[in-house]
Parts: structure tokens; sequence; C-alpha cells
């Protein structure tokens, strides 16, 4: 009995660790004292919410279908003026053995849209590759507390190697 409900239970870690692999995200940050970021809409993103590890922002996570671009959206209110920093992320997968330890898993991002302004979009076939430890960072766009901010971006798993 031990060994099946082993068995079952790394066969479970496996496929949530697959799971998570197949997953865009966004951080979304207004840092300073008494400042943030809420979510207003979570759009097609699969999760998004403001977890206890991370001030004054949002992570959203979006689900990656097949090998093509795809987009994804998430609507987010600043709480207070500040400015906002948006890192784009693959997800944090970690196995049993190897529980501290972050995999390289890659997603590549395209074009990244705020309010209706590109504020990342590559040229000529190029795009952004990063993994949970590599970000790519954005920073300093302007918040007004209260505001609401539609961020939208193109994403794909990334053909690199994990």
């Amino acid at each position: 009995m031990k060994k099946i409900m082993l068995t079952i239970l790394f066969a479970v870690s496996a496929i949530m660790a697959f799971a998570a692999a197949k997953e865009a995200r966004i951080d979304a940050f207004n840092p300073g004292k008494g400042r943030s970021m809420k979510v207003a809409d979570k759009g097609t993103a699969v999760r998004a919410f403001s977890p206890a590890w991370m001030q004054h922002g949002v992570t959203a996570s979006f689900t990656l279908r097949g090998d093509d671009w795809q987009t994804g959206t998430v609507t987010l209110t600043a709480v207070g003026d500040g400015k906002l920093q948006i890192q784009l992320l693959g997800p944090d997968v970690r196995t049993k053995e190897q529980p501290k330890v972050s995999q390289k898993v890659c997603v590549d991002f395209s074009k990244v849209v705020v309010n209706g302004k590109i504020v990342y979009e590559g040229k000529d076939g190029k795009f952004l590759t990063v993994w949970c430890k590599a970000p790519y960072i954005i920073k300093d766009i302007p918040v007004k507390d209260g505001e609401t901010v539609k961020i939208e971006a193109a994403f794909r798993p990334s053909a690199k190697a994990e």
C-alpha cells in the first residue's frame, strides 16, 4: 500500500511540475511605502493574485497552449501614486528531489502593451527569452492611485533547452 501511495505521489508531483512548466508569468509592482497593485480583472490569466511573499504587487500566470504565439491579458488597479514595474518570467518549477532549486523553464515574449501603449516589441523576429531567475524588467511606468492598468503580452513556450 505504501509503495502504491508513493508511486501516486511521485506521479502527481511530476504532473504538477509539468503543468507549471506550461505557464508564462507576469509580475507587476508599484513599489514604495503604502503603494501596491491589486487585481481588477484576471482577464485570460489562469491565476492572478498577490501572494504573501510579494510586497507591492501581483503575479499573473497564463497557460501556454501548443508552441504558437498567444496573447494574455490582466487588468490591475494601482494603490498609491508611483511607478509600475513589470517583470516577464517563466514559471518557478522545482522538483521534489531539489526543492530549493528552480528549474530553467524558458518562455519567449515578443510584445508587451500597457494601456494601449507598446512598452516592448521585438523587431525582425527578435523576442525575449526569460525564466524565473532571469526575468526581463520594464521599469518606471507612471501610475496614479486608483488607475486601472491593462497589461497585454504575446508569449510562447521557448524552443531553448530547459
